[in-house]
């Protein structure tokens, strides 16, 4: 009998401490992954991953930190660093409210932290951030780079047709025709015209042909008075017919000029030479900065291009 008072008694203390001193819940945020640079499908596997985890543990948040690079061009230093991973989520219709974005600042490279958080549990913090790169005020920089035309034409409509040569224009026409006839044997009420406006309407461009437009590098030259830009242009001489590039970018630095309200002879524009894509790069010259050089690619390096181009 005094056996199962005994037991009774402790059994009784342990319900009370147990009631009067909950268990602590678990509130630390676990890392699952954390990478630098890497290719797209490798981000991808690694979103996976993420996504994975938290549809097994339905209690549980994630938290992502992304950390801009210092060592990147200075264009993307106000960029939502968060961006392409939410389109990643998008993508796989993932629900992306269980997901909380947090800016970790600047590291010398681009980082990405994965983590999972408990319910109720603290969500992590940046660490190692360094201080947002300045711009340079005394030599000429980089400020951005960007491809014009990817030099990929059928079986769409270019937006940069009016650029090309004629005997290139000619020749994409056809293939072009070509490629409709092969489609309306298999769907007769095809429409080029119709596809390309539905491509068209996804993007929502008002004017495709300034898609790379970078209101940014006047916005800087507007508020640096010292500045001077430079768009230092490349295109391939055997496709694009290079007097009406010169009259795009032309327009484009008009655009550019007007929208900050800064004359236009603030942006210098200069020929770079040949590279195989349409391309441009946009340069910041301080008062004491030398003219950036152009770095054009050799015509040879790609003749192979050329010559698949070619074949008609």
């Amino acid at each position: 009998m005094i056996q199962k008072l005994i037991l009774f008694a402790a059994l009784f203390f342990l319900l009370f401490v147990t009631a009067a001193f909950p268990q602590e819940v678990e509130r630390e945020p676990q890392k699952l992954d954390q990478f630098g640079r890497i290719a797209e499908c490798d981000f991808g596997a690694r979103l996976d991953k993420l996504m994975v985890t938290l549809q097994e543990n339905p209690g549980y948040t994630g938290a992502i930190i992304t950390y801009r690079g210092a060592d990147e061009l200075p264009s993307t230093y106000d960029e939502p660093a968060d961006r392409f991973i939410r389109r990643q989520f998008a993508f796989r219709n993932f629900d992306v409210s269980r997901v909380t974005f947090i800016d970790g600042g600047f590291r010398k490279s681009r980082f990405t932290e994965l983590w999972i958080v408990p319910p109720g549990g603290d969500l992590p913090m940046s660490s190692d951030s360094i201080p947002r790169p300045t711009l340079p005020k005394k030599t000429t920089f980089l400020f951005d780079r960007q491809t014009v035309d990817d030099g990929y034409f059928p079986p769409y409509s270019s937006d940069f047709d009016e650029y090309l040569l004629r005997h290139v224009k000619a020749k994409f026409d056809k293939e072009r025709e070509e490629a409709e006839a092969e489609k309306r044997k298999v769907d007769p009420d095809y429409s080029r015209t119709e596809n390309n406006k539905e491509f068209s309407d996804e993007f929502e461009l008002a004017d495709p042909r300034f898609s790379w437009f970078d209101a940014k590098f006047a916005a800087v030259l507007a508020r640096e008075r010292d500045f001077t830009g430079v768009l230092v242009y490349y295109a391939n001489g055997s496709k694009y017919d290079l007097n009406a590039v010169r009259s795009l970018i032309d327009e484009a630095r008009s655009r550019m000029a007007t929208d900050a309200g800064i004359p236009e002879s603030r942006i210098k524009i200069h020929y770079g030479g040949f590279r195989y894509l349409l391309e441009v790069e946009f340069w910041i010259k301080p008062k004491a900065g030398k003219f950036p050089t152009a770095t054009p690619d050799d015509p040879s390096d790609y003749e192979s291009e050329e010559e698949t181009d070619d074949i008609s």
